[in-house]
């Protein structure tokens, strides 16, 4: 996982790889702090529904998007951010059912 100055993320860029055969943590949560997604890609080996998760109570942050098999979605960089965790939740991608993913995600924590 890199950190990279960004102007317009005075706190930086952060990347982690998506990489789950059930619905699991992507990103652990850090104490006072928010994870925003800037960008994201996931791409799924079987048909499935895809959502992502606030760790607390399993609060949906996006609908779910249903993926064809070995299909998906991209959501490109965006700058104010696509969703956000609450603060010092984990983000989970919830998978039903449980199938393998790959991806990756771009995210900042404010």
């Amino acid at each position: 996982m890199a950190d990279y100055y960004r102007a317009e993320i005075p706190s930086g860029v952060l990347y982690a790889p998506i990489s789950l055969g059930a619905t699991g943590t992507i990103i652990t949560g850090v104490p006072g702090k928010r994870i925003v997604v800037l960008s994201t890609y996931v791409i799924v080996s079987t048909a499935a529904n895809v959502n992502f998760q606030t760790s607390t109570g399993l609060v949906s942050l996006t609908g779910p998007v249903a993926c064809a098999t070995n299909g998906g979605f991209v959501l490109p960089y965006n700058q104010g951010g696509w969703f956000a965790t609450a603060v010092g939740d984990s983000l989970i991608l919830n998978l039903s059912p449980n199938i393998n993913v790959g991806g990756s995600i771009s995210y900042t924590l404010v």
